[in-house]
C-alpha cells in the first residue's frame, strides 16, 4: 500500500472494514455497498478482485439487535463477459438493498472503484465518504 498522509485514521477505517474490504496488490476493491443502521455498525457488502486469479468475490457483514455478527462470502468466480458480470452485480445489489430494508436500514449507498484506481485514490474516496461517520456513531 502506498504511504499516504493521515494514514493513522485511514488505517483505523481499513481495520473496521476488514475482511469485507481489502487493499493490496493481490486483492483490489471494485465496490463497497453500505447500509446504515441506527446504533449498529453499518451493513457492508464488498466486491473484491483477485489480480492473480482474475476473479471476483462478494463479502457480506451484518450485525443486528441481539444477534451475533454474520459474515458470508462467495467463492472466487471468473466473470469473463461484462454482461454476465453486470447482471450478477445488479442481482446482488438488489438482494443487498432488500435485506438492508428488512433489518431496518432506510437507505444504501455505494462506493465504486475503477480497476485503475491507486491506493491513495481509493483511500481518499473512503475517507471523504459518509462511511467514517457511520462507524463513529456506533
Amino acid at each position: 500500500m502506498e504511504q499516504i498522509a493521515n494514514g493513522h485514521k485511514q488505517g483505523d477505517l481499513l481495520r473496521k472494514l476488514h475482511p469485507i474490504f481489502e487493499l493490496s496488490p493481490l486483492i483490489r476493491p471494485r465496490g463497497l455497498w453500505v447500509a446504515p443502521v441506527i446504533q449498529h455498525p453499518p451493513i457492508l457488502l464488498g466486491l473484491l478482485y483477485n489480480t492473480q486469479k482474475d476473479a471476483v468475490q462478494y463479502r457480506l457483514r451484518l450485525q443486528t439487535n441481539n444477534q451475533p455478527e454474520v459474515f458470508r462470502r462467495t467463492r472466487w468466480r471468473k466473470l469473463t463477459e461484462s454482461f454476465v458480470r453486470q447482471r450478477s452485480t445488479e442481482r446482488i445489489q438488489q438482494a443487498f438493498a432488500t435485506m438492508a430494508l428488512q433489518v431496518g436500514s432506510a437507505e444504501t449507498f455505494a462506493l465504486l472503484f475503477s480497476p485503475e484506481s491507486s491506493d491513495s485514490e481509493i483511500l481518499h474516496l473512503l475517507s471523504s465518504s459518509r462511511l467514517p461517520a457511520l462507524f463513529d456513531q456506533t
